[in-house]
């Protein structure tokens, strides 16, 4: 019998994508606190949606009573965002939602990456994860219930083991996608002696007839060539 794994998931369209995902884990899915008729084995929560998520992996650790399940942290499009959750550790197990040619599936999070190589304290990963929510750090320092003098050393040291000048490039480096490809050269334009107008290497040209069209006549032509100006 398929363990039962109640999802967290507020977002409607979210959740079309997290059932799936669920279900190819052998795990059977329900969705909200009101849909599970037993006791959850795994909470699946979706980190990027809470506001804080110490507090929303604890609340998830209570639900359906008796033995605490196994909460799942998850999260899609932002690895070093997830991996920062992980060294924090708010979540039991952190994954990656991602897209394949056999649908949604949960994925584990490179072991290497900028967070995990920057050898941080769990201190430095509260901070860091506060970091890219966007708080100040006057906000960084009332989550955490130290000074604001003790929240900025944090953060300074967070930037500098990230090698991030200030917090816009510390954001700029863990939450930016990948670089968009560069666009195609145009191919230069061709130049012909004696002609000034582009058009005539057009299919509309009558100079240049296509196939199945047939040619200008010679009266025609003659007139549409005594009409190109002379270039010396």
């Amino acid at each position: 019998m398929a363990r039962l794994a109640l999802l967290l998931e507020p977002d409607p369209l979210a959740l079309l994508l997290v059932e799936p995902a669920v279900e190819a884990l052998g795990l059977l899915p329900a969705a909200g606190l009101g849909a599970a008729a037993g006791r959850p084995a795994v909470v699946f929560l979706p980190l990027a949606a809470q506001p804080d998520c110490r507090q929303a992996c604890a609340a998830a650790r209570a639900a359906g009573g008796g033995a605490p399940p196994l909460v799942v942290g998850y999260g899609a499009g932002q690895p070093a965002l997830l991996a920062a959750h992980r060294a924090h550790r708010c979540a039991d197990v952190v994954l990656l939602l991602t897209a394949g040619p056999c649908g949604p599936r949960f994925a584990h999070l490179p072991v290497s990456g900028p967070v995990a190589e920057a050898g941080l304290t769990a201190r430095e990963a509260d901070v860091l994860v506060l970091l890219l929510a966007g708080l100040s750090t006057a906000g960084i320092a009332g989550r955490l219930c130290v000074s604001p003098s003790t929240a900025r050393s944090h953060c300074r040291a967070v930037l500098r083991k990230i090698g991030a000048g200030d917090r816009r490039a510390l954001r700029a480096r863990l939450l930016a996608g990948p670089p968009a490809p560069p666009a195609p050269a145009r191919p230069p334009p061709l130049h012909v002696r004696g002609f000034s107008d582009a058009r005539c290497f057009s299919t509309a040209c009558p100079d240049h007839p296509q196939p199945g069209r047939s040619a200008p006549s010679g009266a025609s032509l003659a007139g549409r060539r005594a009409a190109v100006p002379k270039f010396a």
